[in-house]
């Protein structure tokens, strides 16, 4: 038999033929007999001995590959929103802006002034500082104007307010009516004061004339004026430079005289009946009252010569240290419907009939043939004490 010299580890028989078991028996001489068994004489199995001590640890095995990535996870739900946080302070302003262009006038007698298409009201507040040649603000008129040497000034009122005034210097106003030459009873209301100082012949024109095409009372060819003259008849109208108590006055010491013009010829047609003793305001602040009525009735033609009939009130002795405001010009042609001149606000702002001042009537017999009577005409003529218009109201009463 071959003989078994070394142990050699293998692996374990199952094979189902059967075979020999082998042993390496120790000798004295410490040598080893092999020897077989046959295996029914082997025993059966003893009781397990003691576990040996532990070994070394066994080298470690190589990584394995890295498995697939999972898949991601459904989002979560958003969390709750936290508190808003206290508010950062306020940053510095910026600079300001340029201002924006002025916006277009309005036009005249739109549908808003409809309803009051018997007034014209003009305060020059609408217009800038500067020469003005074109007026096209206000309300109630028919078309824009003409004004020759007129300035918008800038002034101060009796309060420290300032306002803006038509300054006329040698020059002249002429401004159609909305409702035109279609009157039969019409009121003027002016706001005004003079400059300058020192006594003075006035020279100037307050009335009506026909607007087509602005030849008023100042034009070698006035085409139809119809008003009060300062300066007719060969009779100075002379202001007398006054101190009252709470301003300067004009002390108007002649008659105003009523007149008429055609082409550059000037009729005078007196001073009518009434007291006189007129003031007009000197100082800046203080503003006082010229009032005007024309009647007249139904005429059949232009040309058909009918009696016109005037009558005019200024501020007197009584109220010219009185500080009025614009709006006196509507107060003043609101009033009830009287006789000619004789309403009796216009006595309370002006002063009563019983100290000079009080209202001047007059009438004569005139006709429109060279041109109906369409529009409002204010000429002054001096180049030192020039005329300061503050407000103007028109009231077409019937």
């Amino acid at each position: 038999m071959s003989k078994v010299s070394d142990y050699v580890e293998a692996t374990e028989s199952v094979s189902p033929n059967g075979g020999w078991l082998f042993i390496a028996e120790l000798q004295d001489d410490g040598s080893y007999i092999t020897k077989k068994i046959a295996p029914h004489n082997v025993g059966a199995v003893g009781p397990a001995g003691q576990q040996g001590l532990q070994g070394e640890p066994g080298a470690a095995g190589a990584q394995g590959e890295q498995g697939v990535a999972g898949t991601n996870g459904i989002d979560g739900t958003n969390g709750i929103d936290g508190t808003n946080g206290t508010n950062g302070t306020n940053g510095t302003n910026g600079t300001n802006g340029t201002n924006g262009t002025n916006g277009t006038n309005g036009t005249n007698g739109t549908d808003a002034f409809q309803i009051t298409d018997g007034w014209c009201i003009e305060t020059f507040d609408d217009y800038s500082a500067g020469a003005l040649t074109t007026p096209n603000a206000g309300v109630g008129w028919g078309a824009d104007g003409s004004i020759s040497n007129g300035t918008v000034v800038s002034r101060t009122v009796a309060n420290g307010k300032t306002e803006n005034r038509l300054e006329l210097n040698n020059g002249e106003y002429i401004r159609q009516f909305h409702f035109g030459s279609e009157w039969h009873r019409i009121q003027i209301a002016i706001l005004w004061r003079f400059t300058s100082s020192g006594n003075f012949n006035a020279s100037g024109a307050v009335g009506l004339c026909n607007g087509a095409n602005f030849r008023g009372f100042n034009s070698a060819n006035c085409d139809n004026f119809l008003g009060i003259n300062y300066d007719g008849a060969g009779s100075p109208t002379v202001w007398t430079d006054t101190a009252e108590t709470a301003l300067n006055s004009y002390l108007q010491s002649v008659s105003t005289r009523w007149a008429t013009r055609r082409v550059n010829t000037t009729t005078d047609r007196g001073s009518g009946a009434g007291s006189d003793g007129r003031r007009h305001s000197r100082t800046e602040a203080y503003r006082t009252l010229m009032l005007l009525e024309f009647s007249r009735p139904v005429a059949a033609t232009v040309g058909t010569a009918v009696t016109y009939s005037t009558a005019m009130r200024t501020t007197n002795i009584d109220r010219i240290n009185f500080s009025l405001s614009k709006h006196v010009i509507l107060d003043m042609l609101m009033e009830a419907n009287g006789t000619l001149g004789g309403n009796s606000d216009w006595a309370t702002v002006t002063g009563s009939a019983s100290s000079p001042g009080g209202t001047v009537t007059n009438s004569w017999s005139f006709d429109e043939s060279t041109g109906v009577f369409d529009s409002l005409n204010i000429n002054w003529d001096d180049t030192t004490h020039l005329m300061e218009i503050a407000a103007i109201g028109v009231r077409k009463v019937y």
